[in-house]
């Protein structure tokens, strides 16, 4: 008799780098020998590109129309996912936002995967790599100092974007910012930076 996979749903969303923090959760639970679907809801479609293909996964879900909570063993919603009130009939376990938790985004939501009963270290992210090129010179390296202008995102936002530029020209280093342009951006225009102010919908295609 052939038992079943356990099944697990991971919610997560909003930007890149919700969606990339979230992979060693993603590894984490599988590794305990459930079947992994994920419901994405980025902020822009082409995010879902971050994870396409992955065999961690076995389907990415866009829609609650493509989601019945109780199909699945265990339902995991992180940080920033909008539709954590769909679940409001059943159990679930939800990474919630503490402003007085210093830890590392992705260890908060490795908090579940332990309890689930995984103990090995935390897994590394992981992104597919895009294939586009963008002619860059070698030893540049990009930045990306933004985040989405809710109201929490600007207290996690990382000041030191600036001295690691200055730091990294010093060493010899070309440097470009990805990233929507913002007032944030203009001030890395006094380092001397090489400009690339792109949007995140073309960065992550």
């Amino acid at each position: 008799m052939t038992t079943r996979a356990r099944q697990a749903l991971i919610c997560i969303g909003r930007g890149i780098g919700d969606v990339i923090h979230s992979t060693p959760l993603i590894q984490a639970v599988r590794s305990l020998g459930y079947d992994i679907d994920v419901w994405m809801v980025p902020d822009y479609p082409e995010a879902m590109g971050l994870l396409e293909g992955w065999p961690t996964v076995r389907r990415i879900i866009t829609t609650g129309r493509d989601v019945d909570p109780h199909a699945y063993d265990e339902v995991i919603v992180t940080l920033l996912f909008p539709y954590a009130s769909f679940f409001y009939r059943r159990a679930v376990r939800v990474v919630r936002y503490d402003p007085n938790d210093t830890r590392h985004r992705t260890e908060c939501d490795m908090t579940h995967a332990r309890a689930l009963g995984y103990s090995g270290p935390t897994p590394p992210t992981y992104a597919r790599t895009s294939s586009r090129s963008f002619d860059l010179p070698p030893r540049t390296i990009a930045l990306h100092p933004g985040s989405s202008p809710v109201a929490w995102n600007c207290r996690k936002r990382w000041p030191h974007f600036p001295a690691l530029a200055r730091l990294l020209l010093g060493r010899g280093f070309g440097v470009v910012l990805v990233g929507t342009a913002s007032p944030k951006s203009s001030a890395f225009s006094r380092l001397g930076t090489q400009q690339m102010v792109t949007t995140e919908r073309e960065a992550v295609g």
